[in-house]
């Protein structure tokens, strides 16, 4: 592990910014969160007092103005993914973006050349990868258990999801 420390912008302070990724950025020994970012200028200033960040805004381009971050956690809502993506790089930013990476194929091309001609490291976050499930599936095909794989077939469940106050996305519409 590099002994440098990375300062953290995050863009959106809601459900999963706060309940993983900036909790994570305060007890990693090297980030330090620097920036918050969110049009809700109360949550914003909520997440700094939890989290310690050092800026706050509700306007998204002071974040990426700021020129004391390495890296910019997108935890906005899907459909913001590349449009916030594509400024971050444009702005000489590394990025960490939250899933679904983008809305559409063409999307996730453009944040790759983006990144390219920007020179910055991009990545998704796939905090699921490390989950005992996920684990011991990828164990059993070491193993030679599990031999060519055909078709996933995975549920996954979130309670919070049935909560009628809960957003979608985009143009999604609750039945």
């Amino acid at each position: 592990m590099p002994d440098t420390e990375v300062r953290v912008g995050v863009a959106d302070t809601g459900g999963w910014a706060n309940s993983g990724h900036m909790a994570v950025y305060q007890q990693h020994p090297q980030a330090t969160l620097v920036d918050v970012c969110d049009v809700d200028i109360q949550r914003a200033e909520r997440a700094v007092q939890t989290f310690g960040a050092e800026f706050t805004t509700a306007d998204f381009t002071q974040l990426v103005e700021h020129d004391d971050i390495d890296v910019v956690d997108i935890v906005t809502p899907n459909v913001a993914h590349a449009p916030v993506t594509l400024e971050v790089m444009k702005a000489g930013n590394h990025v960490i973006c939250e899933k679904s990476l983008t809305m559409s194929s063409g999307q996730a091309q453009d944040m790759a050349q983006a990144a390219k001609d920007a020179g910055v490291k991009n990545g998704i976050n796939f905090v699921y990868c490390c989950h005992p499930p996920t684990r011991y599936a990828r164990h059993l095909i070491q193993l030679g258990h599990i031999r060519r794989i055909s078709l996933v077939n995975i549920a996954y469940m979130q309670r919070f999801l049935i909560d009628p106050k809960v957003p979608w996305c985009g143009d999604c519409k609750r039945p």
